[in-house]
């Protein structure tokens, strides 16, 4: 936190002393970025609002020197969703903001996060309308009907839609080494097996999740080990998960990295320390365990020799050790 603050006086100071508006705009952008992070959703609209306002950017000369314009309205639509505005604002914002996208492409690329957005906001209709148009007069092969074939797979995906093999090798052929590919392996892995009720929170708590609605994601998934299970997501409230709980655990790891990207280390730790019954997960879990201390909590270096006795060719033994030996 000092350090954001300390960051967010030297900005300002910065910008006070800048005659460029499109240096000081993009100033204002990295700004506005830091308070978001800091959770001060209205300090940074507000900085946000200066740059939409300012008529000197958005002049002939300046409109496409700096990307300014397109980020301010994109960081609005954002905030839009973080603050639970109306879905017509973030839409909005992100339209807004097209005009201001320096090519036909990039225009398409704000179209695509209009389309995830509605998709992520059960809107699946839209999202695929959408989508629709923005693939109109794209040739086969251009990196927007690339990308297309993710946007597809979700909707898909979240209508619980029997998944073609075909759009997966279509990413993985098209753009292997994408974020967009990764995505698409990573839910068709943890979504594989999973039963009628698993995939319907897992789902659910996925959009929460890209809707920035974290604390909402993760209590979706809590709650089906035991419906009572959450009254808050603070540790000492926190039941035991029961004895008998049979939810699939990729979904407990899943939770458990969601809470470490929020910086929950607490409640990292607490999924973490799930009682897997698989063998892979299970030492997987115990080496999370121990790399927590780098984030802020303390390493159980009992928990860690006794999985390392108990199991000593593990797959994850070597790293385990490795932490050992350097604390």
């Amino acid at each position: 936190r000092d350090h954001y603050d300390l960051a967010t006086r030297a900005y300002e100071a910065y910008i006070a002393m800048i005659d460029d508006p499109a240096k000081s705009a993009e100033i204002q952008i990295k700004l506005a970025t830091i308070l978001i992070n800091q959770g001060g959703y209205s300090e940074a609209a507000a900085v946000l609002l200066e740059i939409t306002a300012n008529e000197a950017i958005q002049s002939r000369q300046l409109r496409f020197r700096t990307r300014a314009n397109r980020l301010a309205r994109e960081l609005l639509a954002e905030i839009a969703m973080k603050t639970d505005q109306p879905e017509h604002e973030v839409v909005k914002w992100l339209e807004d903001a097209k005009s201001f996208a320096i090519n036909r492409n990039e225009q398409k690329e704000v179209d695509l996060k209009i389309v995830h957005f509605l998709t992520m906001s059960g809107k699946y209709e839209q999202a695929r309308d959408k989508l629709r148009q923005v693939l109109e007069g794209e040739s086969s092969g251009s990196q927007i009907h690339n990308q297309s074939y993710y946007y597809s797979f979700l909707i898909e995906l979240m209508q619980h839609k029997t998944l073609s093999d075909s759009l997966l090798t279509e990413l993985i052929v098209s753009i292997p080494g994408s974020d967009l590919t990764s995505e698409t392996l990573f839910l068709s892995i943890v979504t594989k097996g999973m039963n009628s009720n698993e995939l319907d929170s897992f789902l659910q708590a996925y959009r929460l999740k890209h809707l920035y609605k974290d604390n909402e994601a993760i209590e979706t998934i809590l709650k089906l080990f035991n419906p009572e299970i959450v009254t808050s997501l603070e540790i000492g409230t926190l039941s035991p998960f029961p004895d008998d709980s049979q939810v699939n655990e990729d979904l407990i790891i899943v939770a458990a990295f969601w809470a470490k990207e929020m910086m929950r280390y607490d409640l990292a730790q607490y999924f973490f320390s799930y009682p897997f019954q698989s063998d892979l997960l299970s030492g997987f879990a115990v080496l999370k365990l121990s790399e927590l201390k780098k984030e802020g909590a303390d390493l159980d270096r009992q928990l860690v020799t006794t999985f390392l006795q108990a199991n000593p060719t593990h797959v994850f033994s070597p790293q385990l050790r490795l932490l050992l030996s350097r604390k």
